[in-house]
């Protein structure tokens, strides 16, 4: 009665954090959703029928002919890639295919090698599962890598994206044209701003409509103040009105938004401390019960009970982490 009145207070635990989560989670992207629907109804009215062009031929996604073709064949080959773009890694996405295949395997191996459900005390059935999803894990983690990256990139965008739009503001006051100031934008600021804006600016001096660009870049840099910019840009293309005027208020939207960001970083510090010392203390005490009494604690490592014990407590400390991170994160 005891392990099963436990199982139904973690499983129902576990329902209601998935299910809050994915609230938090529709709540935010409905926001999104209204920015491209407003997108496509501008892309609409400006031309319906216009073809989709493109100045850039798809690159191959590996140069391993069976590999490539297993890419396109699948829909990750396409998600990787882009997530690829949009870290700015220099790098195919077969090699980053391979790199997960060999990540996985070599967790498989290590644990097999090691015998670690052995050293458990699981039966071989029990530490082959371990070790798959140790593998799997292991798997994960250039995806892992790749995604910090796109993170610290975006970051470093949304700092200097409101400085990049009062310099194409100023630019049409004096007089400039809007491809011009995207041109001043691409050579003054500093990256990522400045290699994306200058992408851009060579999609539309080759001939690609500046809607199209614009677009394009939304799709490498997928970020709320972008999709503001670039909303605001297509429908004074398509409706007139003084677009530098436009455009500093959206920088101004931008630099209040991150003024309120600050602000709130700066009133939950006490409650990510305290986040920070709960994470920290269940390791921290195992460590310590672990060096001042093994005696104690050896039930963990020797017998079979101990194992799935631990896992649960990791389990749990999983979504104690998720639950507090996503309190402390407050969307602006």
């Amino acid at each position: 009665m005891l392990l099963a009145t436990v199982l139904v207070f973690c499983s129902t635990s576990m329902l209601v954090v998935g299910i809050g989560m994915l609230m938090v989670r529709q709540q935010s992207r409905s926001v999104d959703k209204l920015m491209m629907a407003r997108v496509s109804a501008v892309l609409a009215a400006q031309g319906a029928g216009e073809e989709e062009l493109s100045i850039l031929k798809d690159s191959t996604l590996s140069g391993i002919g069976p590999l490539q073709r297993l890419l396109l064949r699948f829909r990750a080959g396409g998600k990787m890639k882009r997530l690829l773009e949009q870290a700015d890694v220099k790098m195919k996405t077969g090699t980053l295919a391979l790199l997960i295949a060999v990540c996985g395997v070599a967790g498989l191996l290590v644990c097999l090698g090691f015998r670690l459900g052995t050293r458990l005390g699981l039966n071989i059935q029990l530490g082959v599962l371990v070790a798959i999803g140790v593998g799997v894990l292991a798997g994960f983690l250039p995806i892992l890598v790749v995604m910090r990256i796109r993170t610290k990139r975006f970051g470093r965008f949304e700092e200097q994206f409101p400085d990049a739009i009062d310099l194409l503001a100023r630019a049409i006051r004096a007089g400039h044209a809007f491809n011009t100031g995207i041109k001043m934008i691409a050579d003054e600021m500093p990256d990522p701003v400045a290699k994306e804006f200058q992408r851009v600016f060579e999609e539309q001096n080759y001939g690609l409509p500046m809607k199209t660009a614009l677009l394009n870049l939304l799709e490498r840099v997928n970020l709320m103040d972008l999709k503001l910019f670039v909303v605001a840009v297509l429908i004074q293309r398509q409706s007139g009105g003084n677009l530098a005027e436009l455009l500093g208020k959206i920088s101004h939207t931008i630099r209040e938004r991150f003024r309120i960001y600050r602000q709130l970083k700066v009133h939950t510090a006490q409650a990510r401390l305290t986040c920070i010392i709960l994470l920290c203390l269940p390791p921290a005490m195992l460590l310590i019960t672990f060096y001042m009494n093994y005696e104690y604690m050896k039930i963990i490592v020797e017998d079979p009970r101990g194992f799935w014990m631990g896992v649960s407590a990791l389990v749990m400390w999983v979504i104690g982490l998720l639950w507090m991170r996503k309190i402390i994160n407050i969307e602006v």
